[in-house]
């Protein structure tokens, strides 16, 4: 009798606990940011962009379920770093960052990075990063620049201010309140557009990471589950063959 009720309560516990656990293991939480045209909110109210695309259809071919959330960078960099089963896009594997993720690339290709400063500035010449030391960089907590910067030897308040947002750093540029701002090529002609200001009034001074082959990556938690993570690996590599197939 006792062995009967012992062979009972098993089959029981796994007929409750199994369903629950798949679910777990089959759903992860996606985190990014607003950075066109890689990730956005598109004027219908949906986010979207090239890296969210790519994003969403690696997922599905990995039949994972997912919810994608829209934070400031700092707040989606904190949260995939630390809590289990979460996923930060569109971010560059560089620097310090490197060691707190687990990574999977490339996820999309992008544009550089580089230093920029107002067009009227004839005094500001780079040679080298370690020249911008000379003056104020505005940069964003965790964002590329930040890492860039910190892993180059650079001190907050002395070498850089933080603001609370890529567009901050520009309205801080042209009111003088910052001598250069470090942004990637693509998104800052978007970002100056939809502040209603002309691409010409700044000028490139320094390229801190050149264009070619320069890539975006999905990161994970060091937490989350391997084999969610292998899975993701398998299934972007297969949508990578299909759209090249496609292509040729």
């Amino acid at each position: 009798m006792l062995l009967k009720l012992s062979i009972i309560i098993m089959v029981m516990t796994l007929v409750f606990t199994t369903p629950f656990s798949l679910a777990e293991q089959d759903s992860i939480t996606v985190v990014s940011e607003e950075w066109p045209p890689y990730n956005y909110t598109n004027k219908k109210g949906k986010f979207t962009g090239i890296a969210t695309k790519i994003l969403e259809e690696v997922l599905t071919e990995a039949n994972i379920s997912y919810d994608i959330e829209v934070y400031s960078w700092n707040r989606a960099y904190v949260m995939a770093r630390d809590n289990k089963n979460t996923l930060l896009y569109t971010v560059y594997r560089i620097g310090n960052r490197i060691d707190e993720f687990q990574w999977v690339c490339p996820l999309v290709h992008t544009r550089g990075v580089a230093i920029y400063a107002m067009a009227d500035r004839d005094d500001i010449t780079l040679d080298t990063l370690n020249d911008a030391k000379k003056f104020l960089t505005g940069t964003v907590s965790k964002g590329v620049s930040y890492d860039l910067l910190i892993h180059a030897g650079f001190k907050y308040g002395e070498h850089f201010d933080i603001a609370s947002d890529d567009y901050a750093n520009i309205r801080k540029l042209t009111k003088q309140r910052i001598d250069l701002i470090i942004q990637e090529v693509e998104p800052l002609k978007l970002r100056m557009q939809k502040l209603g200001l002309a691409s010409s009034i700044v000028k490139k001074v320094y390229t801190v990471i050149p264009d070619d082959g320069q890539i975006g990556c999905m990161a994970f938690s060091l937490d989350t589950s391997k084999e969610l993570i292998e899975r993701i690996k398998k299934a972007l590599i297969r949508v990578k063959d299909k759209h090249s197939a496609n292509n040729h």
